[in-house]
């Protein structure tokens, strides 16, 4: 039988290794806004990039407030 000792640290290493070394970027634990579950920053950059339309919809309804209210506000 192994010697080996598996943690639950060692396997989160595991599993972040591999996504890292598949194309996932690692993100920067200081802008990730727990009580939102995810880094706005990232979320407004991605629709930004992949609804072009849209987020320039939004900005010209909200203005610099776009950012923020695309974060907390709930979908109609």
């Amino acid at each position: 039988m192994s010697s080996r000792q598996y943690t639950e640290k060692a396997f989160e290493a595991a599993i972040e290794d591999y996504l890292l070394a598949h194309g996932y970027q690692k993100g920067d634990p200081e802008t990730f806004d727990r009580s939102l579950a995810l880094d706005p920053g990232e979320v407004i950059a991605f629709i930004k990039e992949t609804q072009p339309k849209d987020w320039n919809y939004l900005q010209s309804q909200l203005g610099t407030m776009a950012h923020g209210s695309s974060m907390t506000s709930p979908r109609p």
